[in-house]
């Protein structure tokens, strides 16, 4: 009889994965979100580009591949990775949120993770029907159906 193989996926804790010690923000840091282009409607990449003037500052620029598009601090764009789940909107900004959101709810022990982080808001704020146990399947295929979505280049 074949020897039946454990599917891969994460530890049991997400603490394991995500608990980091906090870096400081390097002048020059660049933060990618996939948004849906308004032109085209294609998959365009909004970078944020974090300056180490006195006070700091940002800027964000739109930019698609499919039509060329490029838009200085755009605003009211909605996100690429989207779809409808448990009658709610199921979003992530790029794949490592997804990632994060994917170890989140496949998790079946959530410690509260004990670094304070901006990006721990992710995590903390997340809504209750994303997080409850009965819903676990349905939002893992949601989330699937959003890791279909992302470009290839990424």
């Amino acid at each position: 009889m074949p020897k039946r193989l454990r599917r891969p996926g994460p530890p049991l804790r997400f603490r394991q994965l995500h608990d980091r010690e906090p870096q400081p923000l390097k002048p020059g840091t660049r933060e990618s979100v996939l948004v849906a282009c308004p032109r085209c409607d294609g998959c365009a990449r909004l970078v944020t580009l974090y300056s180490d003037d006195t006070p700091p500052s940002r800027q964000r620029r739109m930019h698609c591949p499919a039509c060329g598009a490029i838009r200085e601090e755009p605003i009211r764009l909605r996100y690429w990775l989207q779809t409808d789940c448990c009658g709610h909107v199921l979003w992530a900004t790029g794949a490592e949120h997804l990632q994060e959101l994917e170890d989140y709810v496949r998790s079946p022990l959530r410690e509260r993770l004990r670094l304070f982080l901006p990006d721990r808001y992710r995590i903390a704020r997340l809504p209750r029907w994303l997080i409850l146990a009965r819903h676990r399947d349905e939002v893992l295929r949601g989330l699937a159906r959003l890791r279909r979505l992302l470009p290839t280049e990424s």
